[in-house]
């Protein structure tokens, strides 16, 4: 039976209560309060609180007067309780990743306290009560707002370790009265001079402030920003600013190289496009994700690589290429990954004819370590277009490759027994998956409300409802159904959320598949001079890439202040795409049929024309009863194709098959493969989004690895 957070909170607590427990740990649950207290849990040790959403703690935690270790980071504390002056055994005290921006007085009775993390909070002046620590020896105070700081002189006798990355400081020179300091991180303030005992540290880092310049020279490696690809091409048009692509990655090998990299990253690169692939296979977005949840994530792992999304971001091409270069300079035994291309300046290996019949290959990549010795090589996914383009200036685009084991493709298990033809059989470790749709049955004019959407087992839909209404108790359940494919864990699933005449604050979401429940959360907000009486929201759903379902709402409309139960307003329908109709012209074949290479891997159906039938032999019934029994029409928009005669009668006619309901199939959606600007669109479907940023997904969905499909 499925049981809810606080369920599982409460099971957690008795079973520490009947075995005489000296630790709990209900980290992670998302609990906004915790459930009461259990009389007779006296003896705690250790109480990790991490990873929830906690505003406030119930007075008992501060009875545990045994408690010598408290993790509360991760939550949403703007203050901490006086009774922690009561926890007088305390030595170890995580409050990382909340709201803090003073402490109280009382926590100076914690005379034993060691170890203190205020990592990421608001403290924009030092906390008096931290001088009062004789026993204090590591604290983390990065990420803050600190732009001085106090007389130390006495003070903090014990102090070995001090993070101060990432504030806003200019001088630092009070830092020379601690006395038994021995490793001191002052990256990314804005310091002009430091003094020279300070630089004498064993453990000393000072990048990312005006003094850097100064610094002495590195050993020689290669130049990382090198190692990107990308720009613009003359007489090429573009959907989007031309990406630039990282022809590199790390290899962190071993847990302590993992959690060095996730400290740098969220200490002074936080909300950068960054992926983190573990070993097992696992992705991590860390931009998606809390310090403390991604330490958490990587805990069983073995090691990983760092991963770097491609980007038309300058800003973020700089950023992300001096995150890896202090990861290389200063987490040990981390390897460069680079693309085998031989070009000056980039690491290679030569590739070698493979034997047997041609197919396609992931291309090999040089580990460089140090200065840049070659001591082994590893593989690499890297985007499919990114290896066509390097294949054309080569001049062949078979000969000469190596083939990789090829990569477990996106499974193909719909439970209504609809497979696509050849579409791969499913993985083993692919899993059945329901989507639901949660907000108000009715919301008022003037107004901002929630709508969420889940990923979740299917038998869990009664803790995934409890979920939704414990983020928002007027949540009710618009609808659900099961998508169309089994997904292996860390798939990729995209959202884009209309509801037109309403503000999404922010419409596309990125969820990974982790065989549990997770959830987008869009807030929406509901002008006041909105008409009608109900509003109709479509949540679109692609999977690695590929469109594959659209879930239509309903929700009714009140009078701004009103409200009223329960309205009968719901799921108008769920729809999954399994047989999709090409529209394209023949001038934009080659790029078309890269992409619906693609689409055929993640299991949907593509008329066969783009690639049985040459240009001119086009058979117009043959077309037309196509485009009758597809789900949904994509169309390959460019300027050829505004241009082409044919592609405007297969438009015509599937409008012709909708009868003019906006619901019938088939459902037609633009995928613009150029621009900017993009060719304006045709007069009959001016009301469709030729430009949104789902749809810009599916665009590049022949990036993902051929025969992969999973991560695009």
């Amino acid at each position: 039976m499925s049981t809810t957070s606080i369920d599982r909170a409460r099971e957690t607590m008795a079973e520490a209560l009947r075995s005489g427990a000296d630790t709990l740990d209900l980290h992670g649950l998302g609990l906004k309060e915790l459930p009461p207290w259990p009389g007779g849990l006296d003896d705690l040790r250790g109480l990790d609180l991490s990873g929830n959403r906690l505003r406030s703690l119930p007075p008992e935690i501060w009875e545990q007067a045994g408690l010598e270790w408290l993790d509360l980071g991760s939550n949403r504390l703007a203050s901490l309780d006086r009774g922690v002056g009561r926890l007088a055994h305390l030595r170890r005290l995580d409050l990382s990743e909340n709201r803090l921006a003073s402490l109280p007085a009382e926590l100076a009775t914690c005379l034993h306290l060691r170890h203190l993390d205020l990592f990421d909070n608001q403290f924009a002046e030092w906390p008096e009560v931290l001088l009062g620590l004789p026993e204090l020896q590591r604290l983390d105070l990065a990420h803050n707002l600190l732009s001085q700081l106090p007389p130390l002189d006495g003070r903090l006798p014990a102090l070995r370790e001090l993070d101060l990355s990432s504030n806003r400081l200019s001088k630092v020179d009070a830092l020379t009265a601690l006395l038994a300091i021995s490793r001191l991180r002052l990256d990314d303030n804005r310091i002009t001079s430091i003094p020279e005992v300070l630089r004498a540290l064993p453990m000393f880092s000072e990048r990312g402030n005006p003094l850097a310049a100064s610094r002495p020279e590195l050993p020689p490696r290669p130049r990382l920003r090198d190692l990107v690809s990308g720009g613009f091409e003359t007489d090429k048009r573009y959907f989007d600013a031309p990406l630039q692509r990282f022809e590199f990655a790390l290899d962190l090998g071993g847990r302590p190289a993992l959690e060095r990299s996730i400290d740098i990253y969220y200490k002074g690169f936080a909300g950068a496009p960054v992926g983190l692939k573990l070993y097992d296979g696992t992705r991590l977005d860390l931009h998606r994700l809390s310090r403390k949840a991604a330490v958490a994530l990587v805990a069983p792992a073995g090691g990983g690589f760092l991963q770097f999304e491609p980007t038309s971001e300058a800003g973020t091409v700089a950023a992300n290429c001096e995150f890896a270069q202090r990861t290389l300079d200063e987490v040990p035994g981390v390897a460069l990954l680079t693309a085998g291309d031989l070009a000056v300046g980039h690491a290679g290996v030569l590739v070698e004819e493979r034997d047997g019949g041609e197919s396609d290959a992931a291309d090999e990549l040089t580990t460089t370590r140090g200065g840049g010795a070659i001591t082994g090589t590893r593989h690499f996914e890297r985007p499919s277009d990114a290896r066509d383009d390097e294949r054309k200036s080569r001049g062949d685009s078979r000969k000469g490759l190596r083939a990789e084991p090829p990569a477990p493709s996106l499974p193909v298990a719909d439970r209504s027994s609809a497979r696509a033809p050849g579409a791969p059989p499913p993985p083993p470790d692919a899993e059945a998956v329901d989507t639901a749709v949660f907000c108000p049955p009715a919301v008022a004019r003037s107004s901002v409300f929630l709508v969420q959407a889940f990923l979740y087992p299917p038998d869990e839909i009664a803790a995934v409802e409890a979920e939704a209404r414990q983020a928002d108790e007027a949540a009710r359940l618009r609808g659900r159904f099961s998508l169309p494919l089994d997904l292996p864990r860390g798939t990729r699933v995209d959202l884009h959320l209309e509801m037109p005449g309403l503000r999404i604050a922010e419409a596309d979401a990125v969820l990974t598949w982790r065989g549990r429940q997770t959830v987008a959360q869009f807030e929406v907000g509901v002008p006041a001079d909105v008409q009608g009486e109900k509003l109709v929201g479509s949540l679109r759903i692609a999977v690695a890439g590929m469109p594959k379902s659209t879930l239509r709402f309903q929700v009714a409309l009140l009078e701004a202040g009103a409200s009223g139960p329960d309205a009968h307003a719901c799921e108008i329908d769920a729809r999954t795409y399994r047989r999709a109709f090409v529209s394209y012209s023949s001038k934009d074949r080659g790029e078309v049929l890269r992409r619906v290479q693609a689409f055929r891997i993640a299991g949907l159906s593509v008329f066969q024309d783009i690639l049985d039938l040459e240009p001119g032999e086009r058979w117009e019934k043959e077309l037309y009863r196509e485009i009758d029994n597809c789900d949904v029409f994509l169309l390959f928009w460019s300027q050829a194709a505004a241009d082409s005669e044919w592609v405007g009668r297969e438009i015509e006619y599937a409008l012709a098959r909708k009868h003019g309901d906006d619901d019938s199939p088939p459902a037609i959606q633009p995928v613009p493969i150029e621009g900017p600007p993009i060719p304006p669109p045709p007069k009959n479907l001016s009301a469709l989004h030729f430009n949104d940023a789902l749809l810009a997904q599916i665009a590049v969905a022949a990036t993902a690895p051929k025969g992969s499909g999973i991560h695009p």
